[in-house]
């Protein structure tokens, strides 16, 4: 799961929420929105896993945006959370969307 920022031609800021299964790096869900927050983010963490195809694990950066209220909705669900690292380094890899597509060394 990554939240990332896409500037517009406006000069709006607008943030997309990309969510993927790790394992054959399928997106499972995107949204975009002008505000992210926890709920925000709980919900379509809901609408991407659904209440029957539920993830065992969650790996996320340790951005603000994911508060209490998102926190509540993972372990209700039963999704084990593993934010990365502080100061990630081979982690980085995992959270950053461009990384997910072309990995370095991986082409």
């Amino acid at each position: 799961m990554d939240l990332f920022v896409v500037p517009t031609i406006s000069f709006r800021l607008l943030y997309g929420l990309l969510i993927m299964s790790h394992g054959r790096r399928q997106i499972l869900w995107f949204g975009v929105t002008a505000h992210p927050t926890a709920e925000w983010i709980a919900n379509q963490l809901t609408e991407a896993c659904g209440w029957e195809q539920i993830p065992r694990y969650l790996i996320r950066d340790r951005d603000g945006a994911y508060g209490e209220i998102f926190l509540r909705r993972v372990r209700s669900i039963g999704i084990r959370d593993r934010p990365t690292s502080p100061r990630p380094t081979w982690q980085k890899r995992l959270c950053r969307t461009a990384d997910r597509f072309n990995p370095p060394g991986m082409h």
